[in-house]
C-alpha cells in the first residue's frame, strides 16, 4: 500500500509540474497586463487596470476583435451545419464514393496551415478571384470543417441503430426521426465540434496573412502588427482578455455538455 501511495503521489506531482509548465507563460501574461510599468518587466512596480482602458479606446485593436467575432462566427457556422450533414451521411449511409468523399473532408487536417494558404490563394487567383470576406471565410471553413466531421461522425456512430428504427416503425420519416432522436442524442458533439471550430478560427493566423483583405486586420494579425515595434502593455491586456475569454466559454461548455448528457440519461417517467 506504501509503494502504491508513493507512486499515486509521484504521477500526482510530476502531473502538476506539466500543468505549471504548460500554463506558466500564460499565468505570467496575464500577471503582466496590471503592472503599472510601460514595459513588460519584473519586479512589478504596482498594479493598475490603466492598459485595460486604453485598449477599449484602441479603434484598431476593437476592429480586429470585431473582425475575428465575426469571421469566427460565419467558418463555425457554416462548418457546423455542413460538416453536421457530411458526417451523417458518411456515418449512416453507404454510397459509391464515399471513402474518397471522407479522405478529401479530413485531409485539410494533414496539410500545414501555411501550404494550405498558399495553395487556396493560388486557386483564388487562377479563378481570377480578388481576397475578401466572403473568400476568407470560405478558407477558414475548409479548415475548420474537418474537426466537426470526425466529432459528429464519432458521436453518430455511437447512437445504436435500433433507436432510430424503433422511430420508423412507429411511422416517423427520415426528418422526423433526425429531428427528435439523431440531433438530440448528437447535440452534445455538435456542439462541442462547433465551438472548437469557432476557437480554431479565431486563432488562425498563418493561413489568415494569405487570405486577408485589404485594409483588414484580425486578432492574431493585429497582434503581430503591435509586436513589430515593441511588446507593449496593451498586447498582455488584451492577451489576458483572450485567455480568460477562452476560460470561461471552455468551461460554459463543459458545463453545458455535462448538464445534456445528464439529460440524455435521466430515466423517463412512463405515459399513463
Amino acid at each position: 500500500m506504501s509503494a502504491r501511495r508513493a507512486l499515486r503521489s509521484l504521477l500526482g506531482a510530476l502531473t502538476l509540474i506539466t500543468y505549471l509548465f504548460m500554463l506558466a507563460p500564460a499565468l505570467v501574461v496575464v500577471v503582466l497586463a496590471f503592472n503599472t510599468s510601460p514595459s513588460s518587466t519584473f519586479p512589478m512596480t504596482g498594479l493598475t487596470f490603466r492598459w485595460f482602458a486604453e485598449l477599449a479606446q484602441d479603434d484598431a485593436v476593437l476592429g480586429a476583435l470585431w473582425n475575428s467575432l465575426v469571421l469566427a462566427l460565419c467558418a463555425s457556422t457554416l462548418s457546423t451545419v455542413v460538416g453536421t450533414a457530411a458526417a451523417l451521411s458518411l456515418s449512416c449511409f453507404r454510397f459509391a464514393g464515399r471513402g474518397p468523399m471522407q479522405l478529401m473532408l479530413t485531409v485539410p487536417i494533414l496539410v500545414p496551415h501555411i501550404v494550405l494558404g498558399v495553395g487556396l490563394l493560388l486557386a483564388f487567383r487562377v479563378f481570377g478571384l480578388a481576397k475578401s470576406f466572403p473568400l476568407l471565410v470560405i478558407g477558414h471553413m475548409a479548415m475548420t470543417l474537418p474537426y466537426v466531421v470526425l466529432t459528429t461522425s464519432h458521436r453518430l456512430r455511437a447512437i445504436p441503430a435500433n433507436i432510430e428504427e424503433a422511430a420508423r416503425t412507429l411511422g416517423a420519416n427520415r426528418i422526423q426521426t433526425f429531428c427528435a432522436i439523431t440531433l438530440p442524442l448528437a447535440l452534445p458533439a455538435v456542439l462541442a465540434s462547433s465551438l472548437f471550430a469557432f476557437m480554431s478560427s479565431f486563432d488562425e493566423v498563418t493561413a489568415t496573412l494569405f487570405w486577408l483583405p485589404a485594409n483588414m486586420q484580425t486578432v492574431p494579425t493585429q497582434i503581430m502588427a503591435m509586436l513589430q515595434f515593441s511588446v507593449d502593455q496593451k498586447i498582455n491586456a488584451l492577451a489576458a482578455l483572450l485567455i480568460v475569454g477562452s476560460v470561461v466559454l471552455a468551461a460554459a461548455a463543459l458545463a453545458l455538455g455535462r448538464a445534456l448528457s445528464v439529460d440524455e440519461q435521466r430515466p423517463r417517467g412512463k405515459r399513463t
